[in-house]
């Protein structure tokens, strides 16, 4: 599970260690769950506050930031040679 949470600022934040401040939202890591939670609202009742498009949008590229360096769900770790 991937946790995200609002800065005080109002912007997404993956929270990879899970120890930052304030509310979060837990969410699997796909693409698919992202898009799940967001068509339903579900941001805006994790964090008990207006998620604007804005706010959904800086979400979405954070988490596929996030995506990209630690790979989706069930992808075999990258190696280096």
């Amino acid at each position: 599970m991937v946790r995200l949470r609002l800065r005080p600022t109002g912007r997404p934040q993956v929270d990879e260690k899970r120890r930052l401040p304030g509310r979060g939202a837990y969410l699997c890591p796909a693409r698919e769950c992202l898009e799940q939670a967001m068509r339903r609202g579900a941001f805006s009742r994790a964090f008990r506050t207006k998620v604007t498009d804005d706010g959904l949008a800086e979400f979405e590229a954070e988490f596929a930031a996030y995506l990209r360096v630690k790979g989706p769900v069930g992808a075999a770790p990258t190696t280096r040679a």
